[in-house]
C-alpha cells in the first residue's frame, strides 16, 4: 500500500512541476483520463505495469 501512495504522490508532484492537469497528463501519456483519475482516487489500487509505464515514459521523454 505504501508503494501506491508513493506513486500517487510522485504523479501529483510531477503534474505540478510540469503544470499539467490529470487530464493533460493522461492525454500526453496516451491513456484515458479516467485511468489516471481512478488511480489517484484509490478506485484502482492495482494498476497494471502498462499504466505506470505510460505515465513515467511521458516524463522520461520530456524531462
Amino acid at each position: 500500500m505504501l508503494l501506491i501512495k508513493a506513486v500517487d504522490y510522485r504523479i501529483l508532484e510531477l503534474c505540478k512541476a510540469y503544470n499539467l492537469s490529470i487530464n493533460g497528463l493522461a492525454n500526453k501519456a496516451g491513456m484515458p483520463p479516467s485511468t489516471v483519475a481512478s488511480l489517484l482516487s484509490e478506485k484502482s489500487r492495482n494498476p497494471t505495469e502498462d499504466t505506470i509505464f505510460k505515465i513515467y515514459w511521458f516524463w522520461y521523454e520530456n524531462g
